[in-house]
């Protein structure tokens, strides 16, 4: 009865994996996204980061996150017919840029093991913090009877009296509600996907030039991301010990 016992505490054991508490991991999504033939948007970001297993099954996470892309833009750069003035088009584009932004991740999830596979649920809360600068860009052509510009023309036919830029500091907060699953490759490997919505509310610091008026102001405001992450926000690869 006693080897019965130490049997199916030893499988208990052995089934939570409760002597390996400790995981890092680093997401290969990056990685994944081009292979699939997609490209970087301003959601794709690179994560490394730590989990703490109880023996409960509830672990603790922490992550760092960069979105090289944040300030990324579909249309960005993109000339787009404006008005025509006489005999030239005015063309205006939209400029998106400054630095990476960075955040930080801490949360929680219930695990649940079913054989080689588990899955979980958790809720993780982030603080993040970028720069941002936008512009706004009017160029006009001559004798042009297109609303195409001329690729081929480097000349700079910028209107310096129209237009703006505006330089900002976002300082955010948010939540992501997740569905977690773990698939184990070896006693001490695994892949590990999160899936769920989230969102970001961000304090805004700017200053805005009009180069139409030549004043500089002052702003500021808050901005709210629905999602902060892509759904699928991160696909994993786990070393335990």
């Amino acid at each position: 009865m006693l080897i019965s016992q130490a049997g199916v505490l030893a499988q208990d054991h052995s089934g939570m994996d409760s002597a390996r508490r400790h995981e890092f991991f680093v997401s290969v999504l990056p990685v994944l996204i081009p292979l699939a033939g997609g490209y970087y948007d301003n959601q794709v970001n690179f994560q490394a980061g730590y989990r703490h297993y109880t023996k409960k099954g509830v672990v603790l996470r922490s992550a760092v996150s960069i979105f090289p892309n944040a300030n990324q833009s579909f249309f960005g750069g993109m000339p787009i017919y404006n008005r025509r003035v006489g005999n030239r088009n005015v063309f205006v584009s939209y400029l998106n840029g400054g630095g990476i932004k960075s955040q930080l991740t801490l949360g929680a999830e219930k695990i649940f093991r079913v054989k080689r596979l588990q899955h979980g649920f958790g809720v993780d809360l982030f603080f993040n913090h970028k720069y941002a600068n936008r512009a706004e860009i009017f160029r006009y052509q001559p004798d042009s009877g297109s609303v195409m510009p001329h690729l081929n023309d480097t000349t700079d036919y910028t209107v310096d009296s129209l237009g703006y830029q505006s330089w900002e500091s976002h300082a955010g907060v948010g939540m992501q509600v997740f569905y977690s699953i773990r698939f184990r490759l070896s006693k001490r490997f695994y892949i590990s996907s999160t899936i769920g919505p989230s969102f970001n509310f961000a304090l805004v610091r700017g200053r805005h030039y009009d180069h139409r008026t030549k004043k500089e102001n002052g702003y500021n405001g808050t901005s709210f991301d629905f999602p902060n992450v892509p759904l699928i926000s991160d696909i994993s690869i786990c070393f335990r010990f």
